[in-house]
């Protein structure tokens, strides 16, 4: 049925999390009108950018950022609950001007300007981060630009992890022989979740397996039921879809191609 695989292929390039800079959103070909973005030739939905808060803005509706990650400036919405008013403090407290911090959300048109609506604001602990993450969008760009040939040098030249055009690293081309397995049951601490995470043990091992490598090298994440049985029945399905709902509501993680695949928000 080649049209449902299409449309399924479509569905997964614009559900991809893709890093970049502000610049590159600004100058992304916008061809129609339903927010549908390409960035050197590939569609972009979903970015990630990490710059600092230059000014904040309270609504009743949403926190309205500016962030400026050095090759620009771009508005960040956040829709908040105001049902929790100890979440929202938190998030206030933590979101000041001068802190530089991660974005993940949507590209988005708003009165005719770019913007991002966020599902995850988070502050940057290491400034190790920023670089990363700029050497991410270098590897992305060369790697749709010139294909593996330059990907190939950039490895070289010490930028970790291989991808598909588009992809930040660490995805690998489907079908190829570095295809990674699904992993064995996660510890407790696996994949930098700690006891001291504010998780329950469930939510703990649900996020352990979403950062893995096996879920990072697929662009549709993870299903429900491959991620039951990696378990072992460890937790009851109920336990892990509450889980899954915690770790989408708290912005770990994001759904795909469908209300039962997840990806991780954090690559």
């Amino acid at each position: 049925m080649p049209v449902l695989t299409s449309n399924l292929q479509e569905k997964k390039n614009t559900q991809s999390l893709v890093a970049v800079t502000v610049k590159q959103m600004f100058n992304a070909a916008s061809a129609t009108a339903d927010d549908s973005f390409q960035i050197d030739g590939v569609d972009v939905h979903n970015v990630s950018i990490v710059g600092k808060i230059v000014s904040a803005t309270e609504q009743s509706t949403c926190l309205i950022y500016k962030i400026d990650d050095g090759t620009g400036k771009v508005e960040v919405r956040f829709w908040i609950d105001s049902d929790d008013s100890e979440l929202l403090n938190r998030n206030k407290a933590e979101w000041q001007v001068g802190v530089y911090v991660r974005v993940t959300g949507q590209l988005r048109t708003f009165q005719g300007q770019r913007n991002v609506v966020a599902f995850q604001i988070r502050p940057v602990s290491d400034f190790n981060e920023v670089t990363y993450h700029f050497l991410e969008v270098v590897y992305a760009h060369l790697h749709r630009t010139n294909g593996m040939k330059a990907a190939g040098a950039s490895a070289a030249a010490g930028i970790p992890g291989s991808g598909t055009p588009g992809m930040v690293p660490g995805m690998t081309t489907p079908g190829s022989a570095a295809k990674p397995s699904m992993p064995a049951v996660p510890t407790m601490g696996a994949g930098g979740i700690g006891m001291g995470s504010g998780m329950d043990p469930c939510q703990q091992m649900v996020l352990s397996v979403f950062n893995s490598e096996y879920a990072r090298s697929r662009d549709i994440g993870v299903g429900f039921d491959e991620l039951c049985q990696n378990l072992n029945g460890q937790f009851t399905p109920a336990q892990i879809r509450q889980a899954i709902d915690f770790l989408v509501n708290d912005g770990h993680v994001y759904s795909t191609i469908d209300e039962n695949h997840f990806k991780s928000t954090a690559f």
